[in-house]
Parts: C-alpha cells; structure tokens; sequence
C-alpha cells in the first residue's frame, strides 16, 4: 500500500511539473488530504531550488553557510523521528542519531541540506527507495524509511550501526594482513550481493564501512549516491566534492562518465591499498579540486609496497609485523590484485567483485592469483620461478646459455598465448554467471527472491542449452558450480557436473595440460567427501603422475599432488605407505620452498595428524608445535589455521597426562574462532567443549581435527 502511494505521489508530481507555476496552488487544492501534504512539500522543494538556481551566487553561498551551521535539531522532529543527536555532516548535509518512539527503535537520519533538494533528486528518492529498501544482507545497514520533511528536504533513514570505520578498527585491533583481507572479503560479498539486484554504492570508502564492536563490517549509504547524482547537471561545481570522496572514485566518476559495477570494484581497490599501506592512493587533501582531479585522473599511486615508508614502524606495529617485513607481504600478488583492481582503463579492472575476492582467496590460501591484463610480468616470474634449476646450469656455460635463450623465448610465448586464451575464456566465463544472476527475476521463483541455490540450479538448467559451441568455457563454468555445489554439501549434484568438466577437458586437452589435472583434483576431492576412498586415491594418483609429467617432480604443483595423495592414504588407513608419501612430500617441500614457507606448514600439520592417529602422541606433539610456529609466522596469531592446530596440540598434551598445556591450548583455540566465528558457530562450540572437559578432569577429548589439508 505505502509503495502504490509514493508511486501515485510521484505521478500526480509530473502533472504539476507540466502546470504553469500559478495554477499548481489551485491544483493541489483539489486533491485528496492524503497525497496533498506530500505533494506541496515536493513541490516546495522545486521551487526552493529554482530559487536556489536563480539567485546570485553570493546569496547562495551565504544559504549554504547558514544550512552548515543550523545542526541544533535536537529534540525535533523529522517525519515520525525524534532527533537526539548529530552524528555526522558533510557536503550533503547532516546525518542524526534519532528514536522512533512507538516501534522504539534508534535509527540514523540522512537529512539532505536544501540547497541540493531539487525536484529531480526527489524524484529519484521515490522511484529509488524501494529498490534500496530491499537489500537485505547481513553486511548492509538497510534502508528502512525515506520521506520529506517539513520544509520538503529529502530525508533518509537507515539502520543505526554503532561502529567504527574499517581502517580504525583494524588498527585499533591490529590486525595482520590476512585478517584485514579476511574482513575485507566480508565486505566484497555484500558488494557482489547488491550488484545482483543492479545496485551500484558510487561511493565506497573506510568511513561507509563500520565495523561494529562483534567485528562485523556494515556498508552505509549503499546506492543513496545515484539518487544525489540527479542533481549533478544543475550543481556540477560542486559535484567533486560533494557526492563522492575523490581519495576512493574512479577516473569515469571525477569525469562525470557514466558509472556501473566497474567503478565500484576501483573504490573497493582504493580502500585495500589504504587497509593494507596505511595510507590512501592519492593524496586528496592539497591543491585545488582541478588539481586533485588531475592527479587522479594522471598519475599513479605508489606501488603498494612502496606506499610503506622504511620508517612506518606504527603501520607495521598495527599490522604486528615491521615495515620490512610487512612491504615484503604487500608485494608480489597483492600489489597484482591492488593494482588491476585500481586499474584507470575499467574495461582492464577486474571484471566483477566477484574476481577481485576470488584472487585475494586465491592469494591467501597461496594458489597462484588470475590477475590479467598487467600481469605478465608476474606470469613470467612464476615461469622462471618453476625452472630455476635448469636456469642455472643454463648460466654455466655460454652455449648452453644461448641454447636455453631461445627455448626460454619460445616457453614465454607459448606462456602468453595460454594467457591470453585463459583471459578469453574466463571473460567469457564472468559474462556467463553475471548473465544467471542478472535473470533472477522473482516472477520466475513464485514472486519470492531467488537463493543461491536457486541460481545455481539455473545456471545448471542453462549449461544443458548454452555453450554447446564453447567447451572451454562450458568446462570451467560446470568446475565453477560444481565446486560450489561439493562445498554447500550437495555432493550428489556435484558429481554429473565436476565429471562432465573432467570428460570435456580430457577431450579438448588431452593428458597433458593442467586443466585436466585441476579437475581430476576436483572429482577426486569429491569421491574423498562420499567416502569412496579407492576412487579418489586413484584419481589423486592420476593427477599426480600427469603433474609430474607436465611440471617435473620437483615443481611445487606436483609436490602439492603427491600431499593430496599421503592425505587420502592416511583416511583410508594405509598408515605405512601414507608416512612413506607424506614425509616425501614435506621434505621436498622443504628443500624447494624453504622451511618457512606456508606449504610447509600444511605438511608438517597433515604429518602430525597421521602420528596422531598411530597413536605416536610424542612426536605427534613436537611436529603440531612445528606447524604451530610456522602458522603463527604466515598467518599471524589469530587465524583459524592457528586455531585448529592449537586444538590438537592440546588433544597431544592431554594424552601425555601434561594437563595445564592442554588447557593453555583448548583456551587460546577457543579465544581465536570465539573472535573469528562468533559464539554461535560449530567450530566454537567445540572448541568450548574440549575446553570444558579438559577444566573439569575429563580426559576422554573429542576426536582430532583434520588441519593439514590444502
């Protein structure tokens, strides 16, 4: 009924717009009570803006001054809100911590300066409120209300958020690098979730992103600047400074260009360089707004290691590292994901949010990223990186040199096709699933919004229709849903499509490409979850040997193979040949990556898992304290890898008798997935429960837990 109002509102306010200025008094005088009121506070609101346009540009200035100072509204009421406070004020005006006293509820009011309040962003607040009201996500401060007020000023009204911004509470909590890019991920699904519904924020920054005292982030203002961005042809002047903050907008939106999705993934890129660096890309704060605009628009921020002064010893302290060690954690692939996603030609930024979160996972489980475009360099890196020995014996002698030059220009070139049809087919991929999300139409699910699941068994029902002539890119999209179908637990419509990906791969690829291996990997991590131990044995030996084939045996693709393969002989309780397999595969590692290196970890954890369940308690023990170190060093303190294996450390000691180390340990893995997982997750409640029987005597602990898979 409230929405079938507005849109009467909104009609009967073009008819006046179409009346001469002296018969709309006349006109709304013959309306119903119901709509009148609204109706003369819109037009109000026209006609103060008219003025507004009209008047000399000192008179205006002197209103906009007056309007910046006129914050005492305590106690006022706006609509059915009763303001306590001022919170907030900026170009736009004011926002106000207010109480609806007959739902009792605390809201924020963004309360538009009436300088700005023109007909067309009225307008816009009515046919956009809806919309806006109905994104519904754990990590978005909803739209709850939207009107005029008295005077006929727009007003919004949103969820109170009692939080602090993204960068303060990282800092004030300190939080490592991976914990910052945890967090930072929560925020990129509830980007990715708006633009699903065709919603763009326009305006992301670390102060729109509270982070409330449970540490969980809230995006503000979501969508609100589209609305205010109808006021840009009458007011462009002030445009720069007013509806976006140019530290965080991309080049098309300080042109005034059109804006989409791409704009928002430049903004979620700036604000990852200033979680990570401690500082903003550009400097907004010096010169005039021409010259901020131009800086922006010209030159290139700091590489992301480099925007870390040698003497930022308090960054570094609040990310609990130093500086040298924290420009060399910024390097490499997160100055990769940094620098795509900030990219100022859009069409080479990452294609979705969805991309940009899936390279930083990507990053932080220590897979290789899929930035494209401007990274070459990086591609070739890797390339050397997997040859390093050959390189060498290369450099021994000039012959052999000049042999390998050209083997190595060659390998380069075939490195970069594969690049660019990788880039082709995962364009064409992106196109595919924003296309099974762009259709959710609720009329086609019963009038009701589509879950995920929803769409995903309509982009399964597409497959069988589309990309018949595209078996690349059918191939990867059934990887894509059929991995997200294993992970949601749904291992009997994984299944059809993982082993339709395998066929199709093997077909186009033959046995030699490392697509092939990759879904072999998948099928057989899926027999693994339905417990067909044999099957996925043999399909992890399959994927091995064709790694070692393509890469060589000492190439840490192949040695991740040979891992998968210990862990899986392990659960099927071939105890000999999983320790024969998995202490080949951790000292190979070790003598390929370095003993510091986070594969290392994974190894010694999975290791240890297998003396646990040889009941080798001892040695158990001092290799979980090895994977414990060696967690803490990559991950920080407070990470759930760090977690799980504090777990079992303390299950080790509580079977050596040693109880108040098993206790230290049950009590630091509780705090940990306490602060990561909340009180309510499964994972804490177990963690509670070792917790609980270790400080009540028992000493029957639960079973341990699996930490060393990759």
């Amino acid at each position: 009924m409230a929405d079938d109002r507005w849109t009467r509102i909104e009609s009967l306010f073009d008819q006046a717009l179409d009346l001469e200025a002296d018969r709309v008094p006349g006109w709304l005088a013959s309306l119903d009570d119901d709509v009148r009121a609204e109706l003369e506070r819109l037009w109000r609101a026209h006609r103060a803006a008219a003025d507004f346009l009209e008047s000399p540009a000192v008179a205006a200035a002197a209103e906009l001054v007056a309007e910046g100072h006129a914050s005492d509204l305590a106690g006022a009421q706006i609509g059915p809100y009763r303001v306590v406070r001022e919170i907030g004020r900026g170009g736009m005006g004011a926002v106000y911590l207010a109480h609806r006293e007959d739902v009792d509820l605390e809201v924020a009011i963004k309360r538009l300066t009436h300088s700005i309040a023109s007909s067309r962003a009225v307008r816009a607040l009515l046919a956009e409120r809806r919309t806006l009201a109905r994104l519904e996500h754990p990590h978005i401060a909803r739209l709850l209300d939207a009107g005029l007020a008295e005077d006929g000023t727009p007003y919004f009204v949103m969820e109170w958020v009692d939080g602090v911004s993204l960068t303060r509470d990282c800092d004030a909590r300190r939080l490592h690098v991976d914990a910052r890019l945890a967090l930072f991920l929560e925020v990129c699904r509830a980007i990715e979730y708006a633009h699903g519904r065709l919603v763009v924020h326009r305006d992301i920054k670390p102060s729109n992103i509270l982070v409330t005292g449970d540490g969980v982030p809230k995006l503000l203002d979501f969508g609100i600047a589209k609305v205010l961005d109808d006021t840009r042809d009458r007011l462009s002047t002030v445009t720069l400074g007013q509806f976006m903050t140019p530290q965080y907008a991309s080049p098309e939106q300080i042109r005034g260009e059109g804006i989409g999705t791409a704009s928002d993934v430049y903004s979620l890129g700036a604000v990852l360089y200033e979680l990570l660096a401690g500082r903003a890309p550009h400097d907004a704060d010096t010169g005039t707004p021409f010259e901020v605009s131009r800086r922006i628009l010209e030159t290139e921020p700091p590489p992301l290691p480099e925007a870390v002064p040698a003497d930022a010893a308090e960054v570094a302290s609040s990310r609990r590292t130093t500086p040298r060690r924290l420009r060399s954690q910024l390097s490499g692939d997160l100055a990769t994901i940094v620098a795509q996603a900030m990219h100022k030609d859009r069409a080479r930024r990452y294609a979705s949010v969805a991309a940009l979160a899936d390279d930083i996972e990507r990053h932080r489980t220590g897979r290789p990223v899929l930035a494209r475009g401007d990274s070459l360099a990086y591609r070739s890196e890797r390339f050397v990186r997997r040859r390093w020995l050959p390189l060498a014996f290369a450099a021994a002698a000039v012959a052999t040199g000049v042999s390998f030059a050209v083997f190595h220009t060659r390998q380069v070139a075939t490195e970069r096709d594969r690049a660019q049809i990788e880039a082709q087919t995962a364009d064409a991929v992106s196109e595919f699933l924003v296309s099974v999300f762009l259709a959710s139409d609720p009329d086609e699910f019963g009038g009701k919004e589509p879950t995920a699941q929803d769409l995903l068994d309509r982009g399964t029902e597409r497959i069988r229709d589309e990309l018949k002539d595209e078996p690349a890119v059918r191939a990867r999209v059934l990887t894509a849903l059929g991995q997200v179908q294993r992970k949601r637990g749904r291992l009997a419509e994984a299944q059809p499509l993982l082993e339709e990906s395998l066929a199709i791969r093997r077909e186009l690829f033959g046995e030699s490409d490392p697509e092939v291996i990759q879904s072999l990997t998948h099928v057989s991590a899926l027999r693994a979850d339905q417990k067909d131990w044999a099957g996925a044995l043999a399909l992890a030996q399959e994927a091995y040997d064709l790694a070692a084939k393509i890469h060589g045996p000492d190439d840490p693709e192949t040695i991740y193979r040979l891992h998968n393969l210990g862990t899986i002989m392990n659960n099927m309780g071939d105890f000999e040949r999983a320790e024969s397999v998995l202490r080949r595969s951790l000292d190979e590692r070790r003598r390929i990556l370095g003993n510091e290196h986070l594969g290392v970890a994974h190894a010694v954890a999975a290791l240890a898992n297998l003396m646990r369940d040889l009941e080798r308690f001892q040695e158990a023990a001092g290799l979980y304290r090895e994977a414990l170190d060696l967690s803490r060093a990559a991950y920080g303190g407070d990470h759930p890898r760090v977690a799980s294996v504090l777990s079992n450390l303390g299950r080790m000691h509580l079977e050596l008798g040693e109880n108040e180390e098993a206790e230290q340990c049950a009590s630091e893995s509780y705090r940990i997935r306490q602060l990561v997982y909340g009180d309510d997750d499964e994972r804490t409640r177990s963690s509670l429960a070792t917790l609980e029987s270790i400080l009540t005597g028992r000493i029957d602990a639960p079973a341990g837990e699996t930490d060393g898979a990759e």
